[in-house]
């Protein structure tokens, strides 16, 4: 056998092993998603480093339990306030700093300036309002 085919044959056997789940390790965990909308309690599961704006964009869970616009950071409509998982989310962006302000130190976040690979919940009921700009 060749030196090609016998790396081939190996690589082939990782792969259906994989395929197969054989082991905890080989499952892929994917991440839960709770909203909480009119009393009630969304939940989901999504694939590892997704966005939830994307996702409800192309009519996946969290459609149509998440309320979004423009899906770039602008027009703050996707603002949420973490309940639970936000100490595995990224530091916020600078998008969410300007558009969220102050608000960012009582949990609140940009949906579609995440990308979600822990288990997360979330509401976007009762929020504070954003504080109107000073003038100068």
């Amino acid at each position: 056998m060749s030196l090609i085919c016998i790396q081939y044959t190996v690589i082939l056997r990782v792969v259906k092993r994989r395929a197969a789940g054989t082991g905890a390790a080989d499952r892929i965990q994917m991440p839960k998603i709770a909203i909480h909308k009119d009393g009630q309690l969304h939940t989901g599961e999504v694939k590892e480093n997704t966005n939830l704006v994307v996702r409800a964009g192309i009519k996946q869970f969290p459609f149509p339990h998440l309320k979004y616009r423009c899906g770039m950071g602008q027009c703050g409509t996707c603002t949420s306030r973490i309940i639970a998982g936000a100490e595995h989310l990224p530091e916020p962006n600078w998008k969410e700093q300007k558009i969220l302000g102050e608000r960012l130190k009582l949990g609140y976040r940009l949906c579609c300036q995440l990308w979600i690979k822990h288990d997360l919940e979330l509401t976007q009921e009762n929020l504070v309002p954003p504080s109107p700009p000073t003038s100068s």
